[in-house]
């Protein structure tokens, strides 16, 4: 799920702490460390499931659809050396609407 903290999903779901693989990353990038510990959730402790779970107004799709609509990249952020992997593959699927 996305990291955002409007979307609990202890509370989502009723479960309690414990009962779920939880990993929250802003906008849901499903990169290398997502990947290896989604793997992990199913190889080494037997999780069956895998859910995606998004939320309206995502501040970082949002922030991706803005750069594009201003005809902007993601290097042109200055002041968030690191959000290249988070916007990055956003502005891919962007950029894939208006091609």
């Amino acid at each position: 799920g996305c990291m955002d903290s409007r979307a609990p999903t202890e509370m989502i779901f009723d479960v309690g702490i414990g009962d779920l693989f939880s990993l929250r990353i802003a906008g849901n990038i499903a990169g290398q460390k997502v990947l290896g510990s989604l793997e992990f959730a199913c190889q080494a402790k037997g999780s069956k499931v895998i859910l995606v779970l998004g939320h309206t107004d995502c501040g970082a799709v949002t922030s991706a659809c803005q750069l594009r609509l201003q005809q902007k990249q993601v290097s042109d952020v200055k002041e968030m050396p690191h959000i290249q992997y988070v916007l990055g593959p956003l502005m891919r699927s962007v950029e894939s609407v208006y091609d």
